[in-house]
């Protein structure tokens, strides 16, 4: 184009475009039903300053088949170079559900030359679903609720239909433990009008018993259904869990985290130790390891019975009495000792609850059995002592300095 003084001059030629309005493809009715029949019409205009020297072919494909094709045998050219208008024409199809691609192509045989030819087409989407459908969505993470408190859980509801209705959520808590509870917060009304691409939420109140266990888990199912046919549902399951605790300790006849035995040289020495689950959940160990002793032998775990375990299993908050043995060697002299490191692990991965306590063995003359008692005031408590005399036929031990004479012990061998 060239501008002389006030006159504008162009080259002469067509250009042939898709309305700009947004109508290059239309549809009526705008929304359908599944089954409906739906016109789709093409619209556009020579925006160029001259009528094309040939016919023009336009056609309106859809899912990537033409749909129709129509010939113009006239192209004027709209205002301000013509006083042509706009060019349509239009077909019909059977709605189904899915999305559907729609494209308005001009010149399809591309044999009119153009001022632009890069704005012949235009394209879009139609959209079909049944006019009555919603979904629902729960937690996107397991409500995990601790035992004795309130927790709660939100439901998502949108139409996901074309049409607004009245819908009603119920939900079945049959499936939760004994004590648990699931009700709508605030007595919320669970008859709701539900607009299409309209999100709502109802909330509810989860209530897990103090006495509940961190292994334990519940399930409540909701059912939301059209009012007008209830056979037009959906449906969702809500998993409620109990927050699990985990915690593991282990300790020694002192109560700290360390532990030491005695043993004759040629026998076992055995320690006292302590596991306990702090957690509320059961738990049962995934390894048990050892570091290597210097006496040699490996380290094994034995219940009060004396039966060797190789797996420890605990009950929410239960502690359990252990013994440590290890071969005390015939050669080692009296006084020598050894150490090594107990670690108990319970899960695996980033789940493992791993915990550890060094143990000290000591080989000496004399031993007492059991090595250690854990008890309650007015017991009566027996040890046993196992030794070589010495050639005098005597030993002698103080038990003030061993800190055993107490107000009101009474002693006796």
């Amino acid at each position: 184009d060239v501008l002389y003084g006030d006159t504008l001059v162009s080259d002469q030629g067509p250009d042939l475009s898709p309305s700009f309005d947004g109508r290059g493809l239309s549809f009526n009715p705008a929304q359908a039903d599944p089954g409906m029949t739906v016109t789709v019409t093409g619209q556009f205009a020579n925006i160029g300053t001259g009528e094309a020297d040939e016919d023009i072919d336009a056609a309106i494909i859809m899912n990537g088949e033409e749909l129709t094709r129509e010939r113009f045998t006239s192209s004027e050219p709209v205002a301000p170079s013509g006083e042509g208008g706009p060019l349509t024409f239009s077909a019909e199809f059977v709605a189904t559900l899915g999305v559907h691609a729609f494209e308005l192509v001009l010149d399809v045989n591309e044999n009119i030359t153009e001022q632009r030819e890069d704005n012949n087409d235009a394209s879009t989407t139609f959209t079909v679903v049944e006019p009555y459908l919603a979904q629902m969505t729960g937690p996107l993470e397991t409500p995990r609720i601790p035992p004795g408190s309130t927790q709660q859980v939100m439901i998502d509801l949108v139409a996901t239909g074309s049409r607004t209705a009245d819908w009603t959520l119920s939900y079945d808590e049959s499936a939760l433990p004994s004590g648990w509870s699931f009700s709508p917060a605030g007595n919320q009304d669970l008859t709701l009008e539900l607009i299409p691409d309209t999100p709502q939420t109802v909330i509810f109140d989860a209530h897990v018993p103090s006495t509940a266990l961190g292994d334990e888990s519940g399930m409540v199912s909701m059912l939301l259904a059209l009012d007008d046919d209830d056979t037009i549902n959906s449906t969702i399951d809500v998993q409620i869990d109990v927050f699990r605790t985990r915690g593991l300790d282990l300790s020694g006849s002192t109560g700290m985290n360390i532990s030491t035995a005695h043993g004759r040289p040629g026998h076992t020495a055995k320690a006292w130790f302590m596991v306990e689950n702090l957690g509320n959940a059961a738990e049962s160990t995934t390894s048990i390891t050892w570091t290597a002793p210097s006496w040699g032998g490996s380290p094994s775990i034995h219940d009060t019975n004396g039966q060797e375990l190789f797996s420890i299993s605990l009950a929410p908050g239960e502690s359990k009495v252990l013994f440590a043995h290890l071969a005390t060697p015939a050669s080692v002299s009296y006084g020598s000792s050894t150490q090594t490191t107990l670690t108990l692990c319970m899960g695996s991965g980033e789940d493992a609850l791993c915990e550890s306590m060094p143990f000290t063995f000591t080989a000496q003359k004399f031993v007492a059995e059991p090595t250690h008692h854990r008890s309650l005031p007015d017991a009566t408590l027996t040890w046993s002592f196992t030794g070589t005399a010495p050639a005098s036929g005597s030993a002698q031990w103080s038990m003030s300095s061993m800190g055993m004479l107490q107000q009101g012990w009474v002693w006796s061998a």
